[in-house]
């Protein structure tokens, strides 16, 4: 999910820089930081990162350290999710970009109830400090499409959350259960030896080895006759 939020933000980064390089491409609602900056800094945030991840996949590291990478990165990504009001070009909406970074940000399954929350306040905190220090006039409709926005996309981060914690607990129990039944299908229940079973599956791996074998035929029934016999005249 790193890489995935990763590459989706800095494919919002090249395609950025690739229209401000276009004809058709407008001058800047805000000039106060040059748009090339802003896609700029989503590329030199989330590019190194990528590599970082891609590197662990091939030399995994505590899962612990891994996980704060990503969200590491993520807080970064929510911070900048502000920024792009800078890259806002006349005739565009204000908050579209901000929007597209939010959406890949919600769906990371955080290992963490608040972290989430924390994220969604990053961006929701930057962005309206930029409007108000830039008195940005919003339309009354976008800023409550905006509020709704940060409402829905907490709302997905914590089902989001609880879906990845159901299906890791299912599949934990199916995995359990898988392996109970394949203990079970290749041992005899009654002395807990491996059956004909375990023999067949197993034998390929006995292969150019030294293999003692013993075969040996208990008739269970009339062993229990006898003990019950011996037992009986103890008793008597």
């Amino acid at each position: 999910m790193g890489i995935a939020v990763s590459s989706l933000i800095a494919v919002i980064g090249f395609l950025g820089i690739f229209d401000l390089n276009s004809d058709y491409a407008n001058t800047s609602v805000l000039p106060v930081i040059a748009s090339e900056w802003v896609y700029l800094f989503l590329l030199l945030t989330n590019l190194p990162n990528l590599f970082l991840l891609l590197w662990l996949q091939k030399h995994p590291q505590a899962a612990e350290l891994e996980i704060r990478i990503c969200f590491a990165n993520l807080a970064v990504n929510a911070i900048f999710s502000g920024f792009t009001l800078y890259s806002t070009q006349e005739g565009s909406g204000y908050f579209f970009e901000l929007v597209l970074m939010m959406m890949v940000i919600c769906v990371f399954p955080y290992y963490k109830a608040g972290h989430g929350l924390s994220l969604v306040a990053l961006s929701l905190l930057m962005i309206s400090a930029i409007i108000l220090v830039n008195h940005v006039q919003v339309a009354w409709q976008d800023a409550y499409d905006l509020s709704l926005f940060y409402v829905i996309g907490q709302a997905c981060i914590v089902l989001r959350r609880y879906w990845f914690r159901q299906s890791s607990w299912y599949n934990y129990i199916l995995h359990q259960a898988n392996g109970m039944l394949f203990v079970s299908s290749r041992t005899d229940k009654l002395t807990g030896l491996y059956n004909r079973l375990a023999l067949r599956e197993d034998f390929p791996n006995y292969g150019k080895q030294e293999v003692g074998v013993a075969m040996i035929d208990l008739d269970t029934s009339s062993a229990l006759m006898r003990i019950t016999a011996m037992l009986t005249g103890i008793w008597s």
